[in-house]
């Protein structure tokens, strides 16, 4: 359920008119600088398309599927968001990286109803079961209280650790939030957690190198986080009773995590 956004349809080789489609693709959709949301409209102009690497670490969507998520085609930047445009515009190009990526997957789980939610969870349990896997540990789409508690209400047959993908704009992204809703919701659903991510992968060229991909003449991939946010990330697990996860995966986010750990 980390890629399994709730509200996702079923994928299909045509497009339905006015229906949301969503199509996951190779690398290549994304290390190609071309595509946007206009040569998506180009294709499916009347139709919401959202196009993402497997690996979760690239989206791209046409301009229905921008009005859809809520955004417009000039929305502003905040602190800790940025948006890729059209170079010498303040249009949005459709494309979206990282922490702007996975605040749209959050807007797209708010879009779907109560009932299609708990039906994506048993969807979700019951593959897990028919490959004997009974406990799941899931970084949801949506915020991680909603997911505990329809987990909880769907009577999932598998184990279910949630655990919080904190995203800019929550609670849980300030450093000394509160971890309330931590703990044991039931015999069968624990939320427990904070989940961090410091860079991309090497299929996009986003892990974050220190020296420059061979393919990809001055690009060394890029850093999620600021030092400074790093710090109070590092800070807060030192003195948090709860478990904090970092996904790191170039070398250079890895060093910056450790001279991150010594200054604290």
């Amino acid at each position: 359920m980390g890629r399994g956004a709730f509200g996702r349809q079923r994928r299909s080789g045509e497009f339905t008119q006015g229906k949301l489609d969503l199509r996951d693709r190779g690398a290549s959709v994304v290390t190609d600088s071309t595509p946007s949301r206009k040569s998506l409209d180009q294709v499916a102009p009347g139709n919401p398309v959202w196009v993402e690497c497997w690996s979760g670490h690239g989206l791209i969507v046409n301009t229905a599927a921008l009005h859809r998520l809520g955004l417009s085609e000039e929305e502003a930047d905040t602190h800790e968001l940025h948006y890729e445009r059209f170079s010498g515009t303040a249009q949005l190009s459709g494309r979206f990286t990282e922490y702007a990526q996975w605040v749209q997957r959050r807007r797209l789980a708010s879009l779907a109803t109560k009932g299609e939610k708990l039906k994506s969870l048993r969807a979700m349990s019951g593959e897990a079961i028919n490959f004997g896997i009974t406990s799941m540990q899931v970084m949801p789409t949506t915020s991680v209280e909603e997911f505990a508690s329809l987990s909880n209400e769907a009577k999932l047959p598998v184990r279910i650790r949630a655990m919080d993908f904190t995203l800019p704009g929550t609670p849980s992204w300030t450093a000394n939030s509160d971890r309330r809703g931590a703990g044991n919701i039931s015999s069968m659903v624990r939320v427990s957690g904070l989940k961090w991510i410091l860079d991309g992968t090497p299929l996009e060229r986003g892990a974050a190198l220190r020296t420059a991909y061979a393919d990809k003449p001055g690009w060394k991939g890029q850093l999620d986080l600021s030092s400074s946010k790093l710090d109070s990330a590092v800070q807060r697990a030192w003195s948090s009773n709860d478990q904090t996860l970092f996904h790191v995966v170039g070398d250079r986010a890895t060093a910056k995590l450790f001279r991150a750990m010594e200054r604290t």
